[in-house]
């Protein structure tokens, strides 16, 4: 056994041992085993240090990351004396012997290093620590084959040296495995890949319309790629805790961002007691408007009735367009004629009374399209007549009418707003060129569809049998293994533990997956070349198993781990 070697090399031999920490193993070792060696001299070949059993891992990971940092500073100095007593002249001799005594001192500075840091090198935490600082310089340098040999060939002298190792060889092996932890990274970075969507264009925008509008999206959708999305399938419908509760609140969500567009607030089904309520709500907009700016009957509104009219008697039969001339005459019957011929107005009470009786025409026969445009051509006037005040808040109600009309054709059974029919909707009015209500398209309401439907895709459930059945035999088998792995031959019924992870696992993958604050800082992980850095990340781990220096032998005197175990009984 290795001098500092020996808590690890027993636990790996008696695995049943791991659940007691390095101070209750090395303490049971030393009273039952060991009594007449010195403790320290027992500690430290055992790789035990008191002080480092007592850190938490924040402390071992700046310890780490320390350590690394002064290990470079001893390389430094150790090139730089090297680099000095190269470049002596034979008349300076003389000066050479003080600095191969420097080398020798900072060799031996590097054997004792090792030695006393050992036992904290051995920490996950130290070597975490270490591997970010050794990470820092990759992550900040340039990208391409030759920048990272050269980075890696850096760390690789900055190696500290101790005895006969070479640094000709640790430069080499740097150069070497930056090059190999580059090609590493590529796969790694494949790997990685899945997890990111394609972040821009459409996609990108439709999630920031989305989660602008308040509907909560989670990883796969903000982010997408097939790892997320078997993740999501595997873990949909857990057979104990039951479906996931997410998709109807990012439904109803979605219901109450479409129904602000009608100026609808804080309703997240669009029942038909709300989508009256708000019906109403835009009849008394317009009323009002009236009330206050006499529509003036023109030229345009004479010539835009007319038109009306003719296309209906041209397209209905005579009942059916009989209707329609009569709800033309109404409103003229209602005209207060002006002082001058051609002149007149209509006032704010009988506007709205015209509008009911509008309201009243049954659509059957194809009567409703007609309807529609006498509305719009009363509207029109309006506009044409009111202050530049009730002109401002007659296009935001057109707007809303608008809205209204879309949104009542994307009203699924269960009084939620379809994203699917919803885009239907307002594609149909962009195919058939029509306006909505006067002013266009409501270009919020648009962006939703649009975005609800590519983000959300098909609202039909995915059984993801397949999917689930994997997730909970891998979550199953990998609990019976960790628990195996963990607590040995001591272990509960690793069916028990089976079980009880491919309950929990999809469970918990679930609720990250769903959690909102998980799903956003994983998207601006995505957006900020987060991706990018951990290819990187991973091209540096590559790099770690090539570059690592050997350590000297040292002379020890060796403890067997045999009949241990029947020492600790």
């Amino acid at each position: 056994m290795a001098d500092g070697t020996g808590l690890q090399d027993f636990r790996a031999q008696y695995p049943q041992y791991n659940d007691l920490s390095d101070t209750q193993l090395a303490d049971k070792l030393y009273s039952r085993y060991y009594s007449d060696m010195p403790r320290q001299t027992f500690n430290r070949k055992m790789g035990y240090d008191p002080q480092v059993a007592q850190m938490g891992s924040a402390e071992r990971f700046a310890r780490g990351f320390g350590h690394q940092v002064a290990e470079w500073g001893r390389g430094a100095e150790q090139l730089a004396v090297s680099g000095t007593r190269a470049t002596l002249l034979p008349s300076e001799r003389d000066k050479a012997a003080p600095l191969t005594a420097r080398s020798q001192e900072l060799s031996q500075q590097e054997t004792e290093s090792r030695r006393a840091n050992a036992p904290l090198m051995r920490t996950t935490g130290a070597k975490v620590g270490s591997m970010a600082a050794e990470a820092l310089p990759f992550l900040a340098g340039p990208e391409g084959w030759a920048a990272t040999a050269g980075i890696g060939a850096a760390e690789g002298a900055l190696e500290p040296t101790a005895g006969e190792e070479s640094r000709t060889l640790n430069t080499a092996l740097g150069a070497g495995a930056g090059v190999a932890g580059r090609a590493v990274g590529s796969l790694a970075g494949r790997a990685i890949q899945p997890f990111r969507n394609t972040l821009e264009g459409a996609r990108d925008a439709a999630v920031d319309v989305l989660r602008r509008a308040g509907v909560p999206l989670d990883a796969e959708q903000q982010i997408g790629g097939r790892v997320l999305r078997t993740a999501k399938n595997a873990a949909a419908d857990n057979p104990v805790f039951g479906p996931s509760e997410f998709p109807a609140r990012q439904q109803e969500a979605f219901t109450r961002a479409v129904l602000r567009e009608m100026g609808i607030a804080n309703e997240t089904e669009a029942s038909p007691a709300v989508m009256q309520a708000g019906r109403q709500q835009l009849r008394n907009a317009y009323n009002a408007i009236a009330a206050r700016n006499h529509i003036n009957v023109d030229a345009v509104m004479d010539r835009d009735l007319q038109a009306i009219q003719t296309q209906a008697e041209q397209s209905l039969n005579r009942d059916d367009a009989n209707v329609i001339r009569a709800q033309i005459r109404n409103i003229y019957d209602g005209v207060r004629t002006g002082p001058n011929p051609g002149q007149g107005t209509i006032l704010g009470d009988r506007y709205a009374a015209i509008n009911q009786a509008l309201d009243r025409v049954p659509g059957q026969g194809g009567k409703a399209p007609f309807v529609t445009d006498i509305r719009q051509a009363l509207t029109a006037a309006l506009r044409r007549s009111a202050s530049p005040q009730d002109i401002q808040l007659l296009a935001q109600t057109d707007q809303r009418y608008g809205a209204m009309r879309q949104i009542e054709r994307a009203i699924g059974p269960d009084n939620q707003i379809s994203p699917a029919l919803l885009y239907n909707a307002t594609d149909t009015l962009a195919r058939t060129n029509q306006s909505i209500y006067g002013q266009g398209a409501n270009q919020r309401l648009v962006e939703l569809a649009q975005a609800g439907r590519l983000v959300f895709g098909s609202r039909t459930p995915n059984s993801g049998t397949p999917q689930r059945v994997a997730g909970m035999a891998l979550f199953g088998a990998g609990g019976a293994y960790a628990d195996r792995r963990a607590r040995g031959a001591g272990s509960v019924e690793p069916w028990l533990v089976g079980l009880a992870s491919s309950v929990a696992g999809p469970a918990a993958v679930r609720a990250v997956i769903e959690n909102p604050t998980t799903a956003n800082a994983l998207r601006q992980w995505a957006t900020n070349q987060g991706i990018t850095n951990a290819a990187t990340a991973a091209r540096y781990l590559g790099r770690i198993g090539g570059a690592s220096t050997a350590e000297s032998a040292i002379q020890r005197r060796d403890i067997p781990l045999s009949d241990m175990q029947s020492q600790l009984q």
